[in-house]
């Protein structure tokens, strides 16, 4: 994969009393250059993704929020996520950046309670997140096996000596 998208800088890691207990420093910024390109290799070029250094919630590997007016992404890993196999953080990753591919639905399925009754469009809205959610992991399933995808995730690692 090229890297044509703007380098992350450690700017692009972000919270208080600097980086989590559970990333190194080339951890986090492995994964912010590694969504970025990926993002660029999507045509999702311009996306700024930045790597909290809170954790996520202990079910899930990765979430990402995307931050509204802009396209700027907040990404948060888990605790566990140093002792994860290098393939499940790459389609983890991966999953993570699919996402972004639908925040346009996601504010549709928000705007939902304004033109329909509150019940319709809580029940619309959990079908519609459910479904994209398979959608999501077909797909980044599918992409994060591409042997250019694992090569991008492990030149990143390299580049900032992660073992």
């Amino acid at each position: 994969m090229s890297t044509p998208a703007e380098q992350p800088k450690p700017k692009d890691i972000v919270g208080q009393g600097g980086l989590a207990d559970h990333l190194t420093d080339g951890m986090a910024l492995a994964v912010v250059e590694f969504m970025c390109d990926l993002a660029s290799v999507l045509n999702m070029a311009g996306w700024k993704i930045l790597v909290l250094t809170e954790p996520c919630e202990d079910d899930c590997w990765a979430d990402i929020n995307h931050i509204d007016g802009k396209l700027t992404a907040q990404l948060r890993v888990c605790r566990t996520w140093m002792t994860l196999p290098r393939e499940t953080q790459c389609e983890a990753l991966t999953h993570e950046t699919l996402h972004l591919l639908h925040y346009r639905i996601d504010d549709v399925i928000s705007d939902m309670p304004k033109f329909m009754g509150i019940g319709d469009a809580m029940r619309t809205g959990d079908a519609f997140r459910r479904e994209l959610e398979y959608m999501v992991d077909h797909l980044a399933r599918y992409i994060a096996s591409k042997t250019t995808v694992q090569e991008a995730w492990v030149k990143f690692l390299r580049k900032h000596k992660v073992k």
